[in-house]
């Protein structure tokens, strides 16, 4: 196996605009460094686990950043707070980029999901 993600969306019951993210990689048995963007046209970002890695950001993107060895994971959670577009609510789109020890770049796109 190269590797694997899966990312999980659960609706905050007490507030009908913000949403759980929970994003799960799992490394394969290359060493791979790997950066999840979130948009954020629309929504804002609040970081709640990350473990030892840094958030940061650019304009309307905001990523965090982690370079694995062969066979380890990480779970990054965080919480999206949007903006209605006509009373309706979105995640917006993200990107996984990974890149291999030559330096080779892979991008991985998750659109963006209507969450009512």
């Amino acid at each position: 196996m190269l590797w694997q993600y899966n990312q999980t969306v659960t609706k905050v019951e007490s507030e009908s605009n913000t949403f759980l993210v929970t994003f799960v990689f799992i490394n394969g048995i290359e060493q791979t460094a790997i950066s999840l963007r979130q948009e954020c046209f629309n929504s804002s970002i609040e970081w709640i686990d990350i473990s030892d890695y840094q958030a940061e950001k650019e304009e309307r993107v905001e990523f965090v950043t982690a370079n694995l060895q062969p066979n380890q994971s990480v779970v990054w959670k965080y919480f999206v707070k949007t903006k209605p577009i006509e009373k309706e609510f979105f995640l917006e789109r993200s990107a996984l980029l990974l890149m291999n020890e030559d330096f080779e770049v892979r991008k991985e796109i998750i659109p963006q999901q209507k969450m009512n």
